[in-house]
């Protein structure tokens, strides 16, 4: 090809070139929704569980004793229009509620009974409401604590999926040979004191997750409360958690618990869990952006130490604004607490350390 010249016209890439449409900027809101008008709204987006539309008309049209039904239409009608900020959360992979799959079925099982059919509709919408009671007693401590009024301490703990947190994490892991192998699996326990920091405790695979660990960052917790000058002894402290029996809901748990009461660390001291299939809340939220941070910015996460610098960058950057600290920290290990006398001395030993 050495007498080979270049085209100083390409008709292929002209033909190409005039097929790409040019960018019109950023498109305009939608105004109409099959013909119904949008009325703009300034509210945040809401999410609502998985579901639909016709569950809640069945709901309200329950509520109303003794009044006529309003038809659909006219339900989707004001829900197009003034409600265009509840957005419903696509299916998720967690288990759910019991009681709501039981009424969910039996509900769509008598579509030919309308009388067995609306009295499903009005138990599952009393259960519904239930779950909504035992949540706002949570939010109720939870802004007490923000609040910061020297009364109220709301604390929620729970702990991440493993199955996020394994190590090593590398471009070589990807590999066919390397796919069958068992990766360790670290711990990661969250702590949200509401109104004063969010902490973070990581620990290695081999370590036992009990009611030991947890005790021993519920101490912890109590230390850097006091550290910040917070007197523990004038402070009800609430705490939130999972209904998971091996860790919190459990007779050592219980048994610190009175301990901390009755030697005068704290005033009060309460244990609160919500319905099995409705326990998620805040504290899951804050999981949810750290398993997107970790697969984005951890993806060369090779020990804990690595795990540790992507969960700081993700506190670092976390709007919280009623928590304003951020520790990250690594768990070593953790006492045996015992059930009886040696239990009550140690609680009181570590509790009293920082004071004294």
């Amino acid at each position: 090809m050495m007498q080979a010249t270049s085209e100083q016209h390409d008709e292929y890439a002209a033909a190409i070139s005039s097929q790409i449409k040019p960018h019109k900027g950023p498109s305009k809101p939608r105004m109409f929704k099959r013909s119904i008008k949008i009325l703009p709204s300034k509210a945040e987006v809401r999410y609502l569980p998985p579901g639909h539309m016709r569950d809640y008309w069945l709901q309200m049209n329950v509520l109303r004793d003794g009044q006529p039904p309003i038809s659909f239409a006219q339900f989707w009608r004001v829900w197009s229009s003034e409600f265009t900020h509840l957005k419903f959360r696509q299916e998720s992979q967690h288990a759910q509620c019991n009681e709501c799959i039981r009424h969910k079925m039996l509900i769509k099982e008598f579509s030919s009974h309308l009388l067995a059919r609306r009295e499903q509709v009005r138990l599952y919408t009393e259960h519904l409401k239930a779950q909504y009671v035992d949540r706002r007693c949570y939010w109720a401590s939870r802004g007490l604590s923000r609040m910061k009024n020297g009364a109220h301490i709301c604390v929620i703990i729970d702990s991440m999926d493993q199955g996020k947190t394994s190590i090593p994490r590398s471009d070589l892991t990807r590999a066919k040979d390397l796919s069958t192998l068992q990766k360790p699996k670290c711990h990661l326990t969250a702590v949200i004191v509401h109104g004063w920091f969010i902490m973070m405790c990581l620990s290695d695979a081999d370590l036992p997750k009990n009611s030991s660990v947890m005790i021993e960052i519920m101490c912890h917790v109590l230390s850097r409360l006091q550290q910040q000058s917070c007197c523990l002894a004038q402070h009800h402290l609430h705490i939130q958690c999972d209904n998971t029996p091996r860790e919190m809901k459990n007779n050592p748990f219980m048994k610190w618990m009175a301990a901390m009461t009755g030697q005068g660390v704290l005033r009060e001291c309460s244990l609160q869990q919500l319905r099995s299939g409705h326990s998620h809340e805040d504290i899951d939220q804050v999981f949810g952006g750290l398993a997107t941070f970790l697969a984005s910015k951890g993806r060369q996460a090779q020990t804990p130490d690595d795990l540790m610098a992507v969960i700081q960058n993700f506190l670092q950057d976390y709007k919280r604004p009623y928590e304003a600290g951020r520790v990250v920290l690594k768990l070593d290990g953790a006492r045996d607490w015992c059930l009886g006398d040696r239990m009550l001395k140690c609680c009181c030993l570590i509790v009293y350390a920082c004071g004294h």
